[in-house]
């Protein structure tokens, strides 16, 4: 039988320990702050094309490498925190596609065709979130998982992407 070592003692004393008693929910507050994003980066884009157009593919770099890790992750490790992770579906390596279409179009002056690739990327990030948001409702206890903060957060990012791009392709970045 092997010995038990207590740390810290408090049976003698008149220290309790008591959990939260109150749920804390801060879901709003990354909504607002993908929305503030959204905001900052379409008022942005209005004036600073090029600079606009490098920073949507600097998200989507950051989004495509976590998507890489978590896909390795979710392959070749047997943590059950990456088993079936949802956050794949919304946050994977073919951002890098959109990515490079992000790069192109701030550094081309060629305007047909530009970032349709960065628009197509996005657009699809936003209905995926959306999709996500309506099967976390309908199937709760499938989709358990804790991520409603990252969806609600990149979804206004996704959908001021999509509007970037849609709108560079009738102007010139």
């Amino acid at each position: 039988m092997k010995d038990t070592e207590i740390l810290q003692d408090t049976s003698n004393s008149d220290i309790r320990f008591r959990a939260h008693t109150k749920n804390v929910n801060h879901d709003w507050a990354y909504a607002l702050s993908g929305i503030v994003l959204a905001l900052m980066l379409f008022v942005l884009g209005k004036r600073f094309k090029r600079t606009t157009s490098v920073l949507y593919a600097l998200i989507l770099l950051a989004l495509g490498v976590l998507g890489s890790i978590l896909l390795f992750m979710m392959t070749f490790s047997d943590m059950d925190m990456t088993w079936f992770n949802e956050n794949i579906v919304l946050v994977n390596p073919l951002l890098f596609i959109g990515m490079g279409s992000a790069f192109v179009s701030a550094f081309t002056k060629k305007t047909s065709r530009k970032g349709v690739l960065a628009k197509r990327t996005f657009q699809a990030m936003f209905v995926v979130g959306i999709a996500l948001v309506v099967a976390k409702g309908l199937l709760p206890n499938l989709l358990m998982q804790d991520n409603l903060k990252v969806i609600l957060l990149l979804l206004p990012l996704s959908l001021s992407g999509a509007t970037f791009y849609g709108r560079s392709n009738r102007k010139e970045l």
